[in-house]
């Protein structure tokens, strides 16, 4: 019998345990599945990536956690900065500023879902770190573009080793363009791969 009672208070403490399980998960979402804005906004403070949002002119009104580490500029000091100003290097500035009113005017970009934009950004100290981002329009209830969210990664170390491995190919590539060379030269002066000469 004390193994029956054991049982019982077993199940009915998985069975709690499972109902406070789902009334947690359910505080998450919203009945539709998304997920309610303060929990949102808590995984967006605290992802590890950065996470800019950015008005429709420009202006930083989010900066959380992962973008003052990459970045090096606290939330207090980039809210209400331009974007442009404060971390796009002086020689893209241009270029980012038609490509995001582009953007805000409606015109879809491609470094969205699933491509991947690398660029250089800049960091609080004026050094530059390579990063990768997406970019989502934020719209509001009416499908009206109303800013934009960035999600950066610093890909300098990745950067750094395909820069590393092109220029040891380029190497590979002259040496073996080199070999080619000797075995010609070789080959006509009867100096080449065994049975050739």
């Amino acid at each position: 019998m004390p193994r029956l009672a054991a049982c019982g208070a077993l199940r009915a403490q998985a069975r709690s345990l499972c109902t406070t399980i789902h009334a947690r998960a359910l505080a998450l979402a919203e009945p539709d599945g998304r997920l309610r804005p303060n929990v949102a906004q808590q995984l967006l403070h605290e992802a590890p990536d950065a996470a800019v949002l950015a008005s429709p002119d420009g202006t930083i009104v989010s900066w959380n956690m992962g973008a003052e580490e990459l970045l090096g500029h606290s939330a207090a000091e980039a809210l209400g900065q331009s974007l442009t100003s404060l971390i796009v290097p002086s020689r893209h500035q241009q270029k980012h500023d038609e490509g995001y009113a582009r953007v805000m005017a409606g015109e879809p970009s491609r470094y969205g879902r699933r491509d991947l934009l690398r660029v250089p950004a800049l960091r609080r100290s004026g050094e530059k770190v390579g990063c990768e981002f997406s970019l989502q329009l934020v719209r509001d209830a009416d499908g009206a573009p109303i800013g934009s969210l960035a999600l950066m990664r610093d890909v300098s170390k990745s950067s750094d080793e395909m820069r590393r491995l092109r220029s040891r190919v380029k190497e590979l590539e002259a040496e073996c363009l080199e070999l080619r060379k000797q075995q010609t030269v070789g080959g006509v002066g009867g100096i080449g791969p065994p049975g050739t000469g």
